[in-house]
């Protein structure tokens, strides 16, 4: 039978007899009833105020807690929720809760409400009047209700059949326990002809009622006599789904209610929390967080979610390497993170594993066996009449114990750091006494914190010195089942002593190899975390950004694309750079994952020649970033030490350097230099003024992948840490059109004048984009998809005719000259172009011939 749908039911069969109904309303009427009120004027907060202080002392029978929680409770269980304000000579002196089932609403001609009404023991008072002159007599207080103009929509409401099901399913458990927490059975009557007469059936039900049914008569014995025998029935699957479906009922309670299921101790959903605290600030900082030491051995999920269990870590890389009989279910442990970053075998794969986790690897029974160390218990205990002799000269067994000497004082182990942002760092452990100095180093290819690294590497030398003994004795074929990996309790007349197998030979006798061992060492536990300091924040500005436009330098790189030098110190592990045609829809273009080496000229540079080395020349520059380095003249030519000058027109010239002396600081002396590379020689002035930007062209440029539609078009770029939203405060706002320099032609070069009866036949030399460095080719290729020229003929800046031409000559006849110039020139100022049918014009080569 359902609960009617009124605020009775709702306190009644709700709030007063359901526990997740009552936990819940609590929980938030708590929760909201702690949250301290402030007053502002403005911006600024006030400490004394009339309504802070009537908040704080609501009546003389409230605290400002009771009230709340009452006005809070109301609502929840309600839907509405009904504060009186009491006013006391013109002044608002008190606020009282009232019961919103004993408040009736009375609604005016137009439907809005005029006044209230409130009915308790046979008396009704109608609130109208203002007590206090601007102030409503009652505030109502309501949830939303999508059918109901004055009334709120309890939570209980939408929750009704949950908390009917919740209740129901207590009633039968209750009534299950209330019959010795069984079901009903079955009496079977063995008798004779198999019926019991009417009065041994009376007598026999009688009995049952009154001794054996009912709470007080639980578990009393039942003594069966006539051919009776008592069949009890099993709980059914219908009965079993009860306590499933009070959870289920339980769950939809809550998310009624607005409360996490795990807040309220629902089986099943509080084994774990997630923490809102943002990892690993929490729970290193433990200046801001006082429970941050409890993290480790707590039970948030915050900072382990995606780690895995070591056995189905193990098992994952066999599987990927094709192993299919293996078994690793002894294996224990958690794996934060684990990085396999080339090719390699299985056992290389499995190395750092089992260094760090301490287990051995064995085939045993026609499968991979993987144990950790010192775990199990001796498979045999061994005495000296155990043991062959293999030889008269030999002895029974042999133990070589190490010298301090050939131990390791300390060890230090590598690894990848998850308390920041992936970074290496070291654990070390040391031995305080000792006269060794070796140090025993290992790289491991995994993420761990500071705690469970210095755990490994404190195990690891430990492990060292236990095993600075070692045994070689030899065992009967009949110790077959003797593997690696086993323990054996040795005992002689010095004593006992527990050792490891490492290896086997099998000679007749069985040839035992093993080393000392200590189980203990392996249950040290994880280390003592280093406490980091939370210090001040760092102060974040916008990245130094710079476009560079450049043209194709090895010629395998996409002709379209751009490129960005992007700097900031701290280094925010990113860059990202987002582009638009407009201010808006900005798209991800590129990133730049390392800092970009830039700097500016320290001295004018007046233009260089091209084609060849310049020894004379001597450029200064202060960058900040990559050191720069000095290479031979073989490297030069093959493409290193190549950099970008941006010139006062932001055209970009592109030199290589093979030499940079360190002078000061930062600052470097850069000789042996090859000026114009990439056809930039267009981007030399006479002189470059100091100050000019100076960028390292290397891989720290971020690469933009454009599309030939988007070359040459202006476009707004937000560039900015990639850690933060591309509307924070730390992102910049440039607007750009890369040229598309890798699509166009190059400047022809060697440009000649031969005259002949008046006419002058003007030729040069072209040059290619791409594969143009093989000297054993009579031409470079064409690169372009038609060979086109123009060339422009001057008269001062003025172009006075313009002569295309489609191969490396053309002429211009002394008719074209006369009509130019009134007659035949000795002397003419050319400007030669290559075309190109997806770029057009390339860049010029000015003569005069």
């Amino acid at each position: 039978m359902w609960s009617p749908r009124d605020y009775s039911a709702f306190a009644r069969e709700g709030f007063m007899q359901n526990a997740i109904v009552y936990r819940s309303v609590r929980m938030i009427a708590e929760a909201a009833a702690s949250v301290p009120l402030l007053a502002y004027d403005g911006d600024d907060e006030l400490e004394q105020h009339p309504l802070l202080n009537l908040l704080a002392r609501p009546s003389p029978d409230h605290t400002a807690t009771d009230f709340l929680e009452a006005w809070y409770g109301f609502l929840l269980v309600s839907g509405n929720a009904y504060v009186e304000a009491v006013g006391v000579s013109g002044r608002l002196r008190e606020l009282y809760v009232l019961r919103p089932d004993r408040m009736k609403v009375i609604p005016g001609p137009n439907g809005w409400p005029e006044a209230f009404e409130y009915s308790a023991n046979g008396t009704s008072v109608r609130f109208a009047d203002e007590p206090v002159t601007g102030v409503r007599p009652i505030l109502h207080t309501r949830l939303f209700h999508p059918d109901n103009d004055h009334y709120g929509m309890s939570p209980i409401e939408a929750a009704a059949v949950a908390i009917d099901i919740h209740n129901e399913t207590s009633a039968w458990n209750k009534a299950l326990l209330d019959n010795s927490a069984r079901p009903s059975g079955a009496l079977v009557y063995g008798g004779g002809n198999g019926n019991l007469t009417g009065e041994q059936f009376k007598r026999l039900r009688g009995e049952l009622e009154e001794a054996f049914q009912g709470a007080r008569n639980a578990g009393r014995p039942m003594l069966l006599e006539g051919g009776l025998d008592w069949k009890p029935l099993s709980l059914s699957p219908k009965d079993m789904d009860f306590i499933a479906a009070k959870h289920a009922a339980a769950r939809d309670i809550a998310l009624a209610l607005g409360v996490p299921p795990m807040l309220l101790g629902i089986p099943g959903d509080n084994t774990y929390t997630w923490d809102a605290r943002p990892y690993p600030a929490f729970p290193t900082d433990t200046d801001v967080w006082g429970d941050g030491e409890n993290w480790r051995l707590g039970h948030w999920l915050t900072g382990r979610f995606s780690s895995a269990p070591l056995a189905e870590t193990v098992a994952q890389v066999l599987q990927d390497f094709g192993f299919g009989h293996h078994n690793t279910g002894a294996l224990t442990g958690t794996v934060p993170g684990f990085v396999i970053d080339r090719v390699m075998a299985a056992r290389d794969a499995l190395e750092p594993l089992e260094l760090a986790f301490f287990f051995d690897c064995v085939e045993s029974g026609g499968e991979i066996v993987f144990r950790h160390r010192g775990a199990e218990p001796p498979v045999i205990a061994l005495s000296e009449g155990d043991l062959v002799e293999t030889s008269e000269s030999a002895a029974l067994a042999s133990f070589t114990r190490g010298q301090e000497t050939e131990l390791p004082a300390s060890a230090k182990v590598r690894f990848i750091s998850s308390a920041g942002d992936y970074g290496q760092a070291v654990a070390e452990a040391r031995r305080i006494a000792g006269a060794s100095g070796r140090v025993s180093q290992a790289d491991l290819p995994l993420v761990l914190d500071g705690a469970q690294a210095e755990g490994i590497v404190e195990t690891w030398l430990f492990e060292a010195w236990a095993a600075r003994e070692r045994a070689s004795f030899s065992l009967p074929p009949s110790r077959l089942a003797v593997e690696p990996g086993d323990n054996l309790q040795v005992h002689r007349a010095s004593g006992s002593r527990l050792l490891r197998i490492t290896e086997i030979g099998e000679h007749g006798a069985r040839e035992i190899e093993a080393r000392s061992v200590d189980p203990e060492i392996y249950a040290t536990g994880a280390g003592r975390e280093r406490q980091g300091r939370g210090g001040a924040p760092v102060i974040t500005g916008q990245p130094l950004a710079l476009f560079v436009d450049l043209p194709l330098l090895r010629g395998d790189e996409p002709v379209e694309a751009g490129y960005v030098a992007a700097t900031q110190s701290p280094w925010p592990g990113g860059v990202a750079i987002y582009g638009s045609p407009e201010t808006t829809g900005y798209v991800l273009k590129g990133l730049a994952t390392a800092p970009a080496t830039v700097g500016i000229t320290l001295e004018d540079l007046p233009p260089g020649p091209e084609g060849r080395l310049d020894h004379g020349t001597r450029l200064r520059v202060k960058v900040e970033g990559e050191a720069l380095t000095s290479c031979t003249l073989l490297q030069l030519y093959s493409g290193r030490n190549v950099a970008a000058l941006r010139n006062a027109d932001g055209a970009w010239e592109v030199l290589q350097f093979a030499n940079a002396a360190l002078i000061a600081p930062g600052t470097y002396e850069l000789t042996g230099l090859l000026r114009g590379q990439g056809g930039t020689e267009g981007a030399m002035r006479l002189p470059l003024s100091a100050g000019a930007r100076f960028v390292l062209v290397n891989t720290a440029l971020a690469r933009l992948d454009l599309t030939a539609s988007e070359v040459r078009l202006p476009y707004s770029w937000r560039i900015g840490p990639a850690t933060r939203d591309i509307g924070d405060a730390t992102y910049a706002t440039r607007s750009h059109a890369f040229a598309g320099l890798g699509l166009r032609p190059l400047s022809p070069v060697h440009v000649r004048a031969v005259r002949s009866d008046g006419d002058v036949l003007l030729s040069w030399v072209r040059r290619t984009r791409v594969g143009g460095d093989a000297w054993e080719s009579p031409e470079v290729p064409l690169g372009e998809d038609a060979e086109a020229y123009e060339v422009e003929v001057l008269d001062g800046d003025d172009v006075k005719r313009t002569l295309t031409a489609s191969s490396t000559s053309v002429v211009y006849s002394a008719a074209e000259q006369t009509s130019d110039f009134g007659g035949p020139q000795s002397l003419l100022d050319v400007r030669v172009y290559q075309v190109s049918a997806s770029y057009g014009r390339g860049a010029p080569r000015v003569a005069t011939v």
